[in-house]
């Protein structure tokens, strides 16, 4: 049986085979079926150097490495965050990006969900794992990970590509509180 699948597959021609597709041109995109009404601002850009205020050696040595060893990648500002994830020990060290945030005026997760549903951007189907591309979840940062006592709403979605978004108000610091800008030093 495998040999006559085999057989008739080999004889099969390619010829006249090709993709069809082509570029589509800007105009004909959807570009009002966008988050238009979700305003962003970069007036919360908190100061340049902001992780110093925090007063950890360790954190200090992290981020002076990685912005002497690192590209940089900056929008706005100045840097709003920085986040190194380490694994198992010194040696294991990988640059990487997790994810990306982008800040937005009034956050309101639900019209924000609305928006992304309507884009076809499905809620995620499971808690845990790795999440799919065009997917969305709300995750409740509770008070052992800085966030607030009933927890704070950190809205991510995946695009095509399964790259991670987070959306977070304009205030947000990675704080406690419901909009995450309840930040403290000390």
């Amino acid at each position: 049986m495998i040999a006559a699948l085999a057989l008739i597959a080999g004889c099969a021609s390619m010829d006249g085979v090709a993709p069809n597709a082509s570029p589509r041109e800007a105009s004909a995109l959807a570009t009002q079926r966008t988050l238009q009404d979700v305003p962003v601002s970069d007036r919360a850009w908190p100061a340049r150097d902001w992780w110093k205020a925090l007063q950890d050696p360790q954190l200090d040595a992290l981020i002076d490495e990685a912005l002497r060893d690192s590209p940089t990648l900056a929008v706005g500002a100045g840097v709003q965050f920085a986040m190194f994830a380490a694994g198992g020990g010194q040696t294991t060290r990988q640059p990487s990006i997790n994810h990306v945030c982008l800040s937005v005026e009034r956050f309101d997760q639900d019209a924000i969900i609305k928006a992304l549903e309507s884009y076809g951007i499905k809620p995620r189907d499971n808690q845990t794992g790795p999440v799919g591309p065009m997917r969305h979840y709300v995750s409740m940062r509770k008070e052992d990970r800085g966030g607030a006592k009933d927890g704070t709403p950190e809205l991510y979605f995946t695009d095509p590509d399964g790259i991670l978004v987070q959306v977070q108000d304009v205030t947000y610091c990675g704080g406690a509180g419901y909009l995450g800008n309840v930040c403290t030093v000390g």
